[in-house]
């Protein structure tokens, strides 16, 4: 089964998913910016999408508060394929995205030939 997760990957399900299955069948993907850009993202949403029905936790209502307590924990992810997203619109951001999953595919299937 071919499967994309989106995640913070600061919850279990990441894990499970890497304890479950064989090596090389998962690859995250962390795209990365820095939190005053993160920020900035945020507020160019409309103001429904800064909270909204987005409820990460109670201790994070909205989204400025989740990246201000958790910012330094994304660094800490383990991550297969990093993109820095600070210069790319979304649709450089999935060219680059794919792009690196080609490459990352190419290496597994010589690990195992």
């Amino acid at each position: 089964m071919n499967c994309i997760l989106e995640t913070t990957g600061l919850n279990q399900r990441e894990s499970f998913i890497r304890a479950a299955l064989p090596v090389g069948q998962v690859i995250a993907v962390k795209l990365e910016a820095p939190q005053r850009v993160l920020y900035g993202r945020i507020g160019k949403k409309r103001q429904g999408e800064q909270g909204g029905k987005w409820l990460f936790s109670a201790n994070y209502p909205n989204k400025y508060e989740f990246v201000k307590k958790l910012y330094k924990e994304f660094d800490k992810l383990p991550a297969e394929i990093r993109i820095d997203t600070v210069r790319l619109n979304p649709e450089k951001v999935y060219e680059a995205a794919v792009n690196k999953l080609k490459q990352q595919m190419i290496l597994y299937s010589k690990l195992e030939g």
